[in-house]
């Protein structure tokens, strides 16, 4: 978590296009139980999402990251 000009903004290093975990392209990253758009954008070695200074989150956060297509494997079991 960092802060700059007031601004909070988390990054996620696993996430970057060149650096991710996962395959697929992130479509949309939201904050669960806020219902406005949030600011984001996926660098090369990074995501950075960039917390509303308008919110009144006092919990913990927890955010959704949407693919534009979910992966094969993803609901397979052993």
């Amino acid at each position: 978590m960092k802060q700059k000009e007031g601004r909070t903004t988390f990054s996620f290093d696993a996430l970057g296009s060149d650096d991710r975990i996962i395959n697929d392209a992130i479509k949309k990253v939201s904050i669960m139980g806020y219902d406005k758009a949030i600011n984001w954008i996926q660098k090369n070695d990074e995501l950075v999402v960039e917390l509303p200074l308008t919110s009144t989150l006092k919990n913990a956060i927890g955010f959704k990251i949407e693919l534009e297509e979910a992966p094969d494997d993803i609901l397979k079991t052993k």
